[in-house]
């Protein structure tokens, strides 16, 4: 069983090492794993042998992350593997982070120049991202904040990483990259966005967005000969915001899911959700304008373990300083786009977790 009070004494625990914690979407279990390894950028590949170990991928790494393994693991209050008393300590210097900061002037222009882009045949989407930096109080407090998150988000994917080499982070996303168990595979389509208490119908702009990442999702698995089985259309809450999905489901052997997985991930990752369409044209674009580094906003994260494997994209999160922190989000452009829409959605997933930061 979980409680506010063991989630405390993990946290203090894992001061002394790499950490994370996390818990997957409608679920009562809180993995937390403790590491003093050094993590590699290494392909993620599907294992049907292993120990639980927890998933780290920077923006646009492909099917390549950081594997997190992990000498102890728990989940809630059971012990999974391994043993805390036999790591190391590990040296943590949390500097203030710094990125590039748009206003609405920069912001406006970098839409305008997208929509120029696609309006000439450059590209047919681009997710143009943006940051701001939010002073924290004296008294916040990381295993306060994640109960929060868990408390507020239970649809969400919400995790904390506290490690020595990739900073400290917090996010609650909505986005499932990619669960592979067995012999399935399940992926989503998530793009659109309105206001959570919104009873408009959904626009062209926003149709539009979400059916590119469903076509897109489906031209991968037939290039496998992978047949594909769509739920319907349905709408995903996070916050004050809300967007479309559409669950994508495939069935395969798992000698063949071993041997595909790596591939899969790395033709889907990133989607147009978080990038854009076509992926390169989109990736090249970004690289050469948004001026932001994205780090790990709108990479991965998740859970690899035997004959399991559990990655969400990391969308409404927020790299944390020991005064401040950096909140990310980013809006889908396409023709049909409006710089001020644009800029008020992303204010909108700020909020996700911005507005809970000093409670």
């Amino acid at each position: 069983m979980i409680t506010e009070d063991l989630i405390r004494q993990r946290f203090k625990q894992g001061e002394h090492y790499n950490f994370a914690a996390c818990r997957l979407p409608n679920s009562e279990k809180v993995y937390f794993f403790y590491a003093d390894r050094v993590a590699k950028l290494a392909r993620l590949t599907y294992e049907t042998e292993g120990l639980c170990d927890f998933v780290f991928s920077p923006y646009a790494a492909g099917c390549q992350a950081y594997i997190m393994q992990a000498g102890a693991v728990f989940v809630n209050d059971e012990l999974l593997h391994g043993d805390i008393s036999d790591l190391q300590p590990v040296i943590k210097s949390i500097a203030e982070p710094v990125n590039f900061e748009a206003d609405s002037e920069f912001y406006t222009t970098y839409v305008n120049a997208i929509v120029s882009y696609i309006e000439n045949d450059g590209a047919d989407k681009i997710v143009a991202a943006r940051a701001v930096n939010q002073k924290l109080s004296d008294s916040f407090n990381h295993a306060h904040f994640f109960i929060t998150l868990l408390q507020q988000y239970p649809h969400a994917m919400v995790y904390y990483v506290n490690h020595a080499e990739w900073g400290c982070w917090f996010g609650a996303t909505p986005e499932l990259l990619m669960h592979a168990a067995g012999n399935e595979i399940a992926t989503m389509s998530l793009a659109g966005t309105m206001p959570a208490d919104s009873k408009a119908a959904w626009g062209e702009k926003e149709l539009q967005e979400q059916a590119m990442v469903t076509d897109f999702l489906e031209q991968i698995f037939e290039q496998y000969k992978l047949p594909v089985v769509f739920s319907e259309n349905s709408e995903i809450t996070s916050g004050a915001i809300k967007h479309l999905c559409t669950q994508l489901t495939v069935k395969t052997g798992s000698d063949k899911l071993v041997k595909l997985f790596h591939k899969i991930l790395a033709d889907i990752n990133p989607t147009p959700a978080v990038c854009g369409f076509p992926q390169f044209d989109a990736s090249v674009f970004i690289g050469k304008h948004e001026k932001l580094e994205r780090r790990f906003y709108s990479g991965f994260l998740g859970i690899k373990q035997a004959n399991s494997m559990d990655l969400y994209v990391n969308l409404r999160c927020m790299e944390v300083g020991t005064k401040s922190a950096i909140l990310y989000a980013g809006a889908g452009i396409t023709n049909y786009s409006s710089p001020t829409k644009e800029w008020n959605e992303t204010n909108n997933k700020l909020k996700v977790l911005g507005s809970l930061i000093n409670v």
